[in-house]
């Protein structure tokens, strides 16, 4: 699987594995080789292999697609043109698959919104500052009351 590498042996299991199995496998793997248990490099690069080949076999409609495009690759062997078409075919699909293992940030900060919040620390001083001086500070005095009465 020179393309896209085989998933099933990364997660160490076999093609015909249930849901279960492969996630008892991705998760024995990346207690190993987590970059917070393991700081090696090769175990990182390890990492990401797991997280990509789980990425794809958790998923049952990535996994058919995945099954398929293995099957041919291994049946294109004997044509050399079939195997440039199913390595091309391949390659396309790894590069579709790229967003999924990169998340995307789900924010991205711009100059709107440091104006935005640089003016709503700015109003909750005023407010704060105005609230402290027009209110009383501490409980009435009981000698106040005392001569309202009288």
């Amino acid at each position: 699987m020179e393309a896209i590498g085989d998933y099933y042996a990364t997660l160490h299991v076999p093609p015909e594995a249930g849901s279960a199995t492969i996630r008892i496998a991705y998760r024995n793997l990346m207690r190993r080789y987590h970059p917070d248990v393991n700081p090696s490099d090769e175990a990182a690069s390890e990492a990401v292999a797991i997280n990509e080949a789980f990425a794809c076999l958790r998923d049952p409609s990535e996994r058919a697609i995945y099954d398929r495009l293995r099957t041919a690759q291994s049946t294109a062997r004997g044509s050399a043109a079939a195997y440039r078409q199913q390595h091309a075919t391949m390659a396309a699909w790894r590069a579709q698959q790229a967003h999924v293992a990169e998340p995307t940030p789900r924010f991205q900060p711009g100059w709107r919104d440091a104006v935005a919040l640089g003016l709503a620390i700015l109003w909750t001083i005023i407010t704060f500052t105005l609230t402290a001086i027009t209110s009383p500070v501490g409980p009435p005095s009981t000698h106040a009351l005392v001569t309202e009465r009288a």
